[in-house]
């Protein structure tokens, strides 16, 4: 930096996008499993034969203040590596998965938070959003849903619930009246945090407690599965397969059809991608543009604002659009749409919320519950349907 002196490397910036490619390729070289994940921040596994439990974590960042030092982060990562090279090269028995990750904007540079990637990975943000304020807009769920089950029971209507399990232990009565009332209830995860974060232990911990929690309301485990923020991670699908599940509706390869899950997908930055086999998990796509909340919801943190409060009115209709357009197309299919209590549950919405599904069934609509459909889709493609590459 020369009008500073030392090495500006805001974060997100093209310095900072450079040095994190130079990042991945040094990383694939080494054939470490490169990923991204929701938060921004790069890993690089070792997954040794043998290697479980907990993931060991090192690493650091590539961004910098204004004006910074030469090395700082970037000595961390670049340390990190060759640590990698040393361990390898002594053939040492490794016990755990062993991860780098590189950190964004841990400089605060860009958006003014300190140690944002960190924050993110350690979930610091997510618990300073324990403020009575805060949990009163989840206490809003309980009257949301009360109006949710009276529409969809005036209307005769099945649904799906995708809840996480601490919501149905929080929430018993609330969620109780959901199971009563006859809908299907998925597998949320435990705490709605993101698989791609938790490591395969820690993933598989999750959803084994938030299936439990089901099968106690309801009697039987889960047929489906969602992940939290849509973001699996390279081992969900082998778990769900694992644990018994029919379904994940996580993924967004189609809008209308329905599809074989695959695994093992093999991604690298300069070569063609080498498509895993398709599973016997039935995938029911999503859609964030068909999910109220990145819509309606207006949410505040260090990490910046989603303004949210749309015309409720506009967005349905774009809803509507979606139906109207698989029915002009495609002679079936399903189309998923995702709401969540707290979002569509006030009462402008619920006024589009009803409008929408008297448009749709007065356009031939069919209503169903996610296992239902799944059912349908192994009728209708006794084959299933394949997305490698086609």
């Amino acid at each position: 930096d020369r009008s500073r002196g030392g090495h500006s490397r805001p974060g997100y910036s093209r310095v900072d996008r450079e040095l994190r490619e130079w990042f991945v390729a040094h990383a694939q070289r080494r054939g470490l499993d490169v990923q991204r994940d929701r938060n921004g921040i790069v890993w690089a596994w070792w997954r040794p034969a043998g290697a479980t439990g907990p993931a060991i974590v090192t690493g650091s960042h590539l961004d910098s203040v204004p004006g910074g030092g030469a090395y700082d982060g970037p000595l961390g990562v670049a340390s990190a590596l060759v640590a990698f090279d040393e361990l390898r090269a002594e053939e040492s028995a490794l016990e755990r998965p062993v991860a780098i990750g590189v950190f964004p904007e841990e400089e605060g540079s860009r958006f003014g938070v300190a140690c944002l990637g960190s924050r993110l990975l350690s979930g610091a943000i997510a618990r300073d959003t324990i403020t009575p304020t805060a949990i009163s807009r989840g206490d809003f769920g309980i009257a949301a849903t009360q109006r949710i089950l009276r529409l969809l029971n005036e209307q005769r209507l099945p649904s799906t619930w995708f809840i996480p399990g601490h919501t149905i232990e929080s929430y018993p009565s609330c969620v109780a009246a959901v199971h009563a009332a006859g809908h299907e209830i998925g597998n949320h995860g435990w705490t709605h945090r993101v698989p791609s974060t938790l490591g395969p232990e820690g993933e598989e911990a999750e959803l084994l407690r938030g299936s439990d929690s089901i099968t106690r309301l309801t009697g039987r485990p889960p047929r489906g599965y969602r992940s939290p923020a849509w973001d699996l991670s390279p081992v969900s699908v082998d778990l769900l397969l694992k644990h018994g599940f029919v379904y994940d509706s996580s993924m967004m390869g189609h809008d209308y059809i329905p599809y074989q899950a695959r695994k093992g997908d093999r991604i690298t930055l300069l070569e063609p991608m080498e498509f895993g086999p398709d599973t016997a998990l039935v995938e029911m796509p999503i859609s964030w543009s068909l999910d109220d909340f990145p819509h309606f919801e207006y949410t505040r943190s260090p990490a910046g604002i989603l303004p949210g409060n749309a015309n409720a009115r506009l967005v349905i209709e774009n809803f509507i659009n979606e139906f109207r357009y698989m029915k002009k197309y495609f002679d079936w299919g399903v189309l998923t749409y995702t709401f969540h209590p707290h979002v569509i549950g006030r009462g402008h919405r619920m006024f589009m919320l009803e409008h929408m599904i008297a448009t749709l069934r007065a356009e031939g609509a069919t209503f169903v519950t996610m296992e239902t459909a799944v059912d349908e889709y192994r009728r209708k493609y006794p084959a299933g349907v394949s997305l490698r590459g086609k």
